[in-house]
């Protein structure tokens, strides 16, 4: 009989459960955000930090309905085109509501930026929070105000989120240091081998050993429509509290829409 493998380590572990995470955090958005429903172009925005995104979302969080509302995750975006998204439809197992209540907005505007992908910043930013029915509020963010909140109730909308989502912890370094070191750690060379890598997605999330920003650069357009094609993205992890690196850089090929 060959011997077992050896156990995974906790690091191993912690990887596989940042990774893990950071797809839920994704599909949360992706609910409420369907796909291109206006056009693109190059209009650009305020290119921010995640904590100076922080207190518009905050805002509307305190007085959104239902609730109270606990912050578990966040998704900064920074592209050089500037996007329309069609808000995402209810079904029978997920209803999607305005924040205030009612019906939702149609769509929701991506400003472009032209922020280097070192700097940690996005001209839009998605803020998802919790409350203990399982329901989610996902708050809006371009150039730093709020866009509003659509909140994702139902056992489809609670089943995605489960308990993989933890709320975040205060005292965390902001995306711009945190994105330094990802830059030092890896990206840079990527960037340099890759010059149609202009994109890039912060993502912000509690996972079994820490809390990280997660950095995916690719030349992919968030929620864009169309034929997606094969294309390198590289992903890297940065502990929000420590600066360790959590997720080794690494590329990747991934199919999508540029």
């Amino acid at each position: 009989m060959p011997p077992a493998p050896p156990p995974k380590s906790r690091r191993t572990i912690g990887i596989v459960a940042v990774v893990a995470i950071v797809v839920v955090v994704i599909l949360v958005v992706a609910l409420s955000l369907s796909h291109s429903g206006g056009g693109s172009g190059a209009t650009y925005g305020t290119a921010t930090s995640y904590e100076t995104a922080l207190p518009a979302a905050s805002s509307t969080a305190s007085s959104a309905a239902d609730g109270p509302w606990s912050l578990e995750g966040a998704v900064g975006v920074a592209e050089p085109v500037s996007q329309v998204l069609a808000t995402g439809s209810s079904s029978s197992g997920c209803t999607i509501t305005s924040s205030s209540g009612g019906t939702p907005p149609a769509t929701v505007s991506l400003p472009g930026t032209s922020a280097n992908l070192s700097s940690g910043l996005a001209s839009s930013w998605f803020l998802i929070y919790g409350d203990s029915a399982g329901d989610i509020l996902l708050v809006a963010i371009a150039s730093g105000a709020s866009e509003g909140g659509f909140i994702e109730s139902g056992p489809d909308c609670s089943s995605l989120a489960g308990s993989d989502l933890a709320p975040l912890p205060g005292g965390l370094m902001d995306s711009p240091a945190a994105a330094s070191i990802a830059w030092s750690s890896g990206v840079s060379g990527f960037a340099a081998s890759n010059p149609s890598a202009t994109s890039v997605e912060i993502i912000l999330v509690n996972a079994v050993t820490s809390t990280s920003y997660v950095f995916e650069y690719s030349p992919c357009v968030f929620g864009a429509s169309g034929t997606p094609t094969s294309q390198t993205e590289y992903t890297i992890g940065v502990n929000a509290t420590t600066g360790a690196i959590t997720v080794p850089g690494s590329s990747d090929t991934v199919d999508c829409v540029t």
